[in-house]
């Protein structure tokens, strides 16, 4: 992944531009997996596994799951550009990291991932579409929530819960940016950001231009992960950026 500017860009003395500004009506959310997902969920189900105590990440990743099955034509734009082979640090075959820390951390990772998603597919795998799902996954709902589940964790948003209703979500065209922390994070923009006059921006998330571009230059956005470990980098992320691996001997 990665934006590329594809003409010369001067910053406005107004500081008020944007790369990318995509409104709360596509972004994926809680309230939206809960619509999609908790009609397909028989009752005796929701019963002893209620859709509603699960996090937000837990149910984004099934609603990403179901939304690749029906073939979704609204979302069909966004589920095409995520990769097959998502960076997490645990996904796929680890047998070639050669940091042996790292290699360790991702092997127990793989395994926690395999009992989350062996029991999220024995609640829920059965309603979930199938349909079109890639030949990689076999038919499998564990397979599909493993690479769900990674998706989520390395494009998953910080929010808040006032668009969407959890605090996290997945925003198209905004998470392909990479990361680079001398630049801006992402921005969600509110009532005094956007105004009176555009009330429907309120709750969209947006890369600024921050300073001049030429054409063929990468734009960066900071993730804004400052706490996390190396390792928490390197397993959600599958990279460990600079500013992080100092912290610790790699």
């Amino acid at each position: 992944r990665g934006i590329i500017s594809s003409e010369d860009v001067t910053l406005g003395n107004d500081d008020q531009g944007f790369w990318v500004r995509v409104p709360p009506t596509y972004h994926l959310t809680r309230n939206l997996a809960m619509q999609t997902l908790e009609p397909l969920i028989p009752e005796d189900v929701l019963e002893y596994a209620p859709l509603s105590t699960l996090d937000d990440g837990a149910l984004l990743l099934l609603l990403l799951v179901h939304l690749k099955g029906i073939g979704s034509k609204e979302w069909g734009p966004y589920l095409d550009s995520l990769p097959d082979r998502p960076g997490c640090g645990w996904y796929g075959d680890i047998n070639n990291i050669a940091d042996e820390e790292y290699k360790h951390v991702a092997q127990e990772s793989k395994r926690y991932v395999s009992r989350v998603a062996s029991g999220m597919a024995a609640d829920y795998g059965a309603f979930l579409a199938k349909e079109h799902w890639p030949k990689e996954w076999q038919n499998s709902a564990e397979k599909a929530i493993e690479w769900s589940l990674c998706i989520v964790s390395s494009r998953g948003t910080a929010a808040s819960p006032e668009y969407g209703g959890g605090v996290i979500k997945l925003v198209p065209l905004v998470d392909m940016f990479n990361h680079s922390p001398e630049h801006k994070g992402f921005k969600e923009l509110t009532k005094e950001d956007v105004g009176i006059d555009a009330s429907h921006l309120e709750g969209s998330f947006a890369v600024r231009i921050e300073k001049d571009y030429h054409p063929g230059e990468e734009i960066f956005v900071d993730y804004n992960l400052s706490d996390y470990a190396p390792e928490e980098w390197f397993m959600s992320h599958g990279f460990v950026p600079k500013e992080a691996s100092h912290r610790q001997e790699l």
